[in-house]
């Protein structure tokens, strides 16, 4: 809590310009990482304090995956009190675990892992799914007689 005088002058600054001559000031949080200063000044002196803001980030996730065709995949997220996934076709899913039964190419994408701490800010993390779709091999024979030595390969 700042308690001053009434009659004092503050503002609230930082190096890159910004500045606000109210006592609380607000300003979106991304973006607006770094040092900030607050300044009183009143008849008798002037005093001026520092503070260090940044972005903690405290999401994580496993690793890019890849899964074939018809095998389950799943993407687990980590930190946070609150936690969904956003899916690559946009839909939003709940819980800090997606699983993905018989995975098939719409399936494949980016998904981004949302988690939000005690004071609602949000932190997020991408985890790409590769979803592997096996050749069908083709079978090439030429014309073969009796006793001919035949070679597959596709």
């Amino acid at each position: 809590m700042l308690v001053f005088s009434p009659d004092a002058h503050v503002k609230w600054f930082n190096l890159k310009g910004w500045e606000s001559h109210e006592s609380q000031a607000l300003l979106p949080f991304r973006g607006n990482e770094g040092w900030y200063y607050f300044e009183v000044e009143d008849a008798c002196c002037k005093r001026v304090d520092s503070i260090w803001v940044e972005a903690v980030e405290f999401a994580s996730s496993s690793s890019d995956l890849s899964s074939c065709v018809g095998q389950d995949a799943t993407l687990e997220g980590f930190g946070g009190i609150r936690q969904f996934w956003k899916l690559p076709n946009g839909d939003l899913y709940e819980g800090k675990k997606l699983e993905i039964t018989n995975t098939t190419a719409q399936n494949e994408g980016n998904y981004i892992f949302h988690a939000l701490d005690e004071n609602g800010c949000e932190d997020t993390v991408q985890v790409f799914l590769q979803i592997i779709t096996p050749e069908v091999p083709q079978i090439q024979v030429g014309n073969t007689c009796l006793g001919d030595t035949v070679i597959f390969f596709y």
